[in-house]
């Protein structure tokens, strides 16, 4: 519950800025609106008007709804799940936040073509830029155009001529990685919840596994061995805490002592071992009655 709240929090400013700053781009700046050049006391037109008031309005409906859509995610007990509904939250918030703009694009582009149709002719008084190589007013394609690097038609700041190969390989590399990196996140935490912990004892040796070997203990190393039925208050240093699931190093003030942990805390009992070197585990096995007999393999 804790990181669905924190990450419930952390989205909330993201809707907020995306809020913003779109309702900023849905007025007039440098003879612009939603990214079509204007022509002569075109802000005047009812009918421009009427593009503004349904952009606000369908603006307005979307922030409602990805606030409203967050709640869903709090009632969910695995954070993996919540982990990928929070990037796929994020994902579609950012994509929808922009489809008021992009109709607002078309309708502006619709509305400024009838315009010179009606005076079969383009005015004097409007305003020539080349509308046609900015796609939705917000990407530049434009092969005549050798720059690689050019300045955003709204606000400030600069975007890249999607005509060149080379900003389509950035872009590919930009997306592939953001996506890489947030299916690799809930692929590691899915790992952590969803694959159980295995504590075998075998040839002398016991190992400490979850998807991967986490600890190897030779039993010549072991100077004791103790069977506990509930774990010791303790705090984590590094690793994982979930509901499931600890591991990693943690200490604990009620013994005064640091261990290295791999166990389920929702499956008693656990051993907690100490190595002729000095160093402290706390292990269980996903099975209880597997802890206990290794447990009594290595008390024999």
């Amino acid at each position: 519950m804790i990181t669905t709240i924190i990450l419930g929090i952390s989205g909330l400013p993201v809707l907020l800025i995306m809020y913003f700053v779109l309702k900023g781009m849905g007025k007039e700046r440098n003879h612009s609106l939603f990214g079509i050049t204007l022509w002569q006391d075109a802000m005047k037109e009812e009918g421009v008007q009427e593009v503004i008031r349904t952009y606000k309005k369908q603006l307005k409906y979307w922030t409602v709804f990805f606030l409203v859509t967050q709640i869903v995610m709090y009632p969910i007990k695995y954070i993996s799940i919540v982990i990928m509904l929070w990037l796929i939250w994020l994902f579609a918030m950012i994509i929808c936040m922009y489809i008021p703009y992009v109709k607002a694009n078309k309708k502006m582009r619709l509305y400024k073509a009838q315009y010179q149709a009606k005076n079969n002719e383009t005015p004097q008084n409007l305003l020539a830029e080349d509308d046609e190589n900015w796609i939705w007013g917000i990407f530049y394609y434009n092969k005549n155009d050798n720059r690689f690097w050019v300045n955003n038609k709204l606000g400030t700041g600069t975007t890249v001529n999607m005509a060149k190969p080379g900003a389509v390989v950035f872009n590919v590399i930009v997306i592939g990685l953001t996506v890489v990196i947030s299916i690799g996140a809930v692929v590691l935490c899915a790992l952590d919840e969803f694959v159980p912990i295995k504590l075998e004892y075998k040839n002398g040796e016991l190992n400490a596994s979850q998807w991967k070997q986490e600890y190897q203990i030779e039993e010549e190393d072991i100077s004791s061995v103790t069977l506990l039925e509930t774990l010791p208050s303790m705090s984590r240093s590094s690793g994982t805490s979930l509901d499931n699931l600890y591991k990693g190093k943690w200490f604990s003030r009620e013994l005064d002592r640091r261990f290295k942990v791999c166990l389920n805390p929702e499956e008693n009992p656990f051993l907690m071992i100490e190595t002729k070197d000095g160093t402290w585990y706390l292990l269980g096995d996903e099975s209880g009655e597997q802890t206990k007999e290794i447990y009594e393999k290595l008390n024999k």
